[in-house]
Formats: structure tokens, sequence, C-alpha cells
């Protein structure tokens, strides 16, 4: 009588058949090699590049200091930091003469892990200006000459991030609902009024739908007039080179 001997392993359907009970168990021994190996890496794997520590200094702005909290969560993300030394990590991502003023304040900040380092962080290295002022400095905002409108615009919405455009509703049946933001209609706005190009800005501003749009159709709006400018003007100096090089020949 034949023996058999099936797989054990989920999804195998092996099963080890033979008349001698020996070649069975063999076979069954050398079916399991192939449960037990691991698969192979690919060879044309290619290695990536470490991914460097995001650094943080003394006196940034809340816009720098934002940058650095969106660079830290990527860098966390990808790098897979075992959780007791999230911290440490965290502590040399500091500029040596930061790293030096918090432990001084706090010696035993590192070990009360990375939430409290990072306030304290925050602390000692953003500069502590009013929201007001900030919100004055956002509104006086203007398109620098060479700067492109998206350039502009990932700029001011950086910086309306920092401003706190919240309110809270005052009807009752609102108490329990959190604040109202209204960031993206104020960088809207900052957008139109922002714009360098006066004939940009009267295209835009004569826009039957611009009070309907948000702030990234209005950005859309303003580049692609930005590029048929842009392409216009190569064109033009084209044409003009081309001429030029007629007439000395």
């Amino acid at each position: 009588m034949a023996s058999e001997i099936p797989c054990q392993f989920p999804g195998c359907e092996f099963k080890a058949t033979n008349n001698s009970g020996q070649i069975a168990l063999a076979m069954f021994q050398s079916h399991l090699m192939s449960h037990s190996q691991p698969t192979p890496a690919p060879t044309n794997a290619q290695k990536l590049p470490p991914i460097p520590r995001p650094a943080v200094k003394q006196d940034i702005s809340e816009e720098d200091w934002m940058s650095f909290l969106t660079e830290w969560n990527n860098f966390k993300r990808c790098t897979s930091i075992p959780a007791n030394i999230v911290a440490d990590q965290l502590y040399h991502c500091c500029e040596p003469s930061l790293a030096r003023l918090i432990i001084r304040e706090q010696p035993q900040i590192v070990s009360q892990g990375d939430d409290e380092l990072l306030a304290a962080i925050k602390r000692l290295a953003v500069i502590k200006i009013a929201t007001s002022v900030r919100r004055t400095n956002l509104l006086a905002s203007k398109q620098s000459h060479g700067e492109s409108a998206r350039e502009f615009y990932a700029n001011i919405k950086a910086a309306a991030a920092t401003c706190d455009y919240r309110v809270k509703c005052m009807h009752a049946c609102c108490a329990d609902k959190d604040k109202v933001d209204y960031t993206s209609s104020v960088v809207k706005d900052v957008l139109i009024v922002g714009i360098a190009d006066a004939e940009i800005q009267k295209d835009l501003l004569s826009w039957e739908e611009l009070d309907k749009k948000d702030d990234k159709e209005v950005l859309a709006f303003v580049e692609s007039k930005e590029l048929a400018q842009t392409a216009l003007n190569k064109a033009q100096t084209t044409g003009t080179a081309g001429v030029g090089a007629g007439m000395s020949s």
C-alpha cells in the first residue's frame, strides 16, 4: 500500500506519495526545504540613497518651523525609527547652539519623549511674532520681480497658515463645533491683489467666474496667462533675432 504524507503548510497541496514509506518521508523532507528557503532578493534592485535628517536652528519664522515639522514627519515615516530613540534623533536635528540651549534649560528633556522635546525646540527656536503682525505682513505681500505665480502662491500660503484665520460661529447650535477655517479665502485675495503684472491682474479681475473660484483655480488662471505671455515674448525675441540676422547677411 502506497504511503502518503500531505504538506501541512497553509495553501500547499503537495503530497509525498510512494510505495516505500522511507522514500515518501525523504520526498516530504525535501519538499519542506522549499518552504524554509528565503525568497532571493532581485538581482537588479537599486540601493536607495540615505535620507538626510532635517535640521532646525534658532531664530526661525513660524513658516520655517512648519516646514521643519513636515520634513521631520517625512523622515520618521521613511526611516522607521525605533520608538525608543525617536527623541534622540529629534535632538540631533538641532544645530549645536540650539541643542546646547535646550539641554541647559532642561537637562532631562530628551528622556521625556519626542512630544515634550518638540515643544521645547519650538519655544526656543521660533521667533515669537503677534498674529496681528503676521497678518499685516501677509496682506501687504506683493509678487517679486522674477517670482512665478506658483512661487508667490506657495509663499503666501505658508505665511497664511501661521495667521490663524479661523472664526467661531456664535450661534448656540454651533457651540460644540470646531472653528471655521477661511485661510484659503484670504490666500485667494492676497494672490489677486499681489500680482505684479498689471495686464494679468486686469484680466483676472474681469474674469466673470472669479467670485466662484477658489485659490487653486485662481492660481491656474494666472499661470495660464504667465505661460502665454512667456511664449509670446520668446516668439517675438526669436523673430527679431531672425530679422536682424537676415539684414546683416
